[in-house]
């Protein structure tokens, strides 16, 4: 418990800023998403940032989010890719690493992210990268005709089962949307998309548990030094 406590007061004493130091993050998303194709990355890669630029001019000036983002973000809460914007977890989440908290560490550790605009950037981060993985797989998707080799790898990457990947592709190109909703996604593979989804904005932006640190690091001192290396 004391070390748990000073893992907290560290936090509060070293991370007023972080949101600045993350916001890096931002542009992740389309060089995860790469297939090899140049001008299709480099499109993609700038449609993000004109659209990071775009959404944060409807921020600042009030207007909120569009139309598509707020499904997106709805779309992210059916995932289990964000907690909710009512619950401001996700960033104590990436702090304990998995660790429980105490009720009253949690909401302090809660109040803090959320102030430091922390919670709302990474939770707008990994919307957005969950976005993005919608438009990779759409474009593996196309891709498995004139480069199955190259498609498949990726494909496979992301979960899909191998051998199946031009039936994944195929199912994915007969959706209704080429980026479809939660509620959308019907049939054989929408498990497989739903995780895959889930997987690319993980790798994309790290939601840590005991399974990604070094065993050491999983005591309670062992966790206390590595957050002082993190830092």
């Amino acid at each position: 418990s004391t070390l748990s406590a000073m893992r907290t007061w560290t936090t509060l004493a070293t991370l007023p800023k972080a949101a600045m130091a993350s916001l890096g993050e931002l542009v992740m998303a389309p060089l995860r998403g790469t297939t090899g194709s140049i001008p299709g990355d480099l499109g993609q890669a700038t449609v993000n940032i004109l659209g990071h630029l775009g959404n944060f001019t409807q921020t600042l000036t009030g207007m909120g989010r569009s139309e598509k983002m707020e499904a997106a973000f709805e779309m992210a809460e059916d995932l289990g890719i964000i907690a909710g914007t009512g619950h401001n977890s996700l960033m104590a989440a990436r702090f304990a690493g998995g660790d429980p908290v105490g009720r009253v560490q949690s909401k302090v550790l809660a109040s803090f992210f959320r102030r430091n605009l922390l919670e709302g950037l990474t939770n707008y981060t990994r919307v957005t990268s969950m976005r993005q993985g919608q438009v990779f797989l759409r474009r593996l998707s196309r891709q498995m005709e004139r480069h199955p080799e190259r498609a498949g790898y990726f494909l496979r990457e992301l979960g899909v089962p191998k051998g199946r990947e031009k039936d994944f592709a195929s199912w994915l190109q007969g959706q209704q949307s080429d980026m479809p909703l939660a509620s959308e996604v019907q049939g054989e593979f929408a498990p497989v998309y739903r995780n895959a989804l889930q997987r690319f904005t993980d790798q994309t932006v790290m939601r840590p548990s005991n399974s990604t640190r070094p065993k050491w690091a999983n005591h309670p001192l062992g966790a206390m030094v590595f957050q002082l290396q993190a830092f």
